[in-house]
Formats: structure tokens, sequence, C-alpha cells
């Protein structure tokens, strides 16, 4: 199957909303507060992603990450992708370019100042 048989698009506002199509299976689903929301979902009211809570986890606690620390701790191989989860899901999460000991230029990523060590 392609993915125009699994999947169909439907216009919401000025963006396309894509789901499954009729009678294909869905295995998980992951919903995001909208970007404008006030609601912070936490770690607990996450669906579908123990990378993403174990992350913020480790964010709220004060600590940062960079890709090489989140697969080495997390078993995580897209940092970017979780961050940007989490950021859709309301949390403030800043991202500061810095280099590594081989000369690489990477992201390190934390809770703005007002977020870390927060708790529910």
């Amino acid at each position: 199957m392609t993915q125009r048989e699994l999947f169909h698009g439907r216009q919401v506002g000025h963006r396309t909303v894509w789901e499954p199509a009729q009678g294909v299976p869905v295995v998980g689903k992951i919903e995001f507060a909208p970007k404008t929301s006030d609601h912070i979902v936490e770690p607990d009211e996450m669906v579908g992603d123990s990378q993403a809570a174990a992350i913020l986890a480790h964010l709220r606690g004060g600590g940062s990450l960079t890709p090489q620390d989140a697969l080495r701790m997390f078993g995580c191989f897209r940092l970017g992708a979780r961050i940007w989860d989490l950021q859709r899901q309301g949390w403030p999460i800043k991202a500061e370019m810095i280099t590594t000991e081989s000369g690489k230029r990477v992201a390190r990523y934390s809770l703005e100042e007002k977020c870390a060590g927060q708790q529910k």
C-alpha cells in the first residue's frame, strides 16, 4: 500500500491534518496540545512516548541534554524530535548551540529557568 492509500488529509484552517484511511488499523496515537495552550502536559499524562517522559524528567531536574547524552542515557536516536513533541505540549525548552570536543556543533537542550525544578 502507498502512503496515499494509508492516510487521507483534510483541511483545518490553513493546515492539512493527516488521518489514517478508513479500515487502516491504528497501533498507537500521540495527541498534542495546541501550541497556544496554557496547559502543560505532565510526564504521567503523556500518551505513547516513554522516551519523552524520561527526557522531560531529566530536564525538569535541572539537567541539559545533547543528542549524544540522549543516546547514551535513554537510547534516544532522535532527540530533536522528542524535544519538538515536548515543545508542542507546552514545555518551554531552549536550545543552545555548542561545540563538542571533536569540533562538531550540536544543540544542548534545557528548560527555561522558570520551569526547571518545578514539581507538580
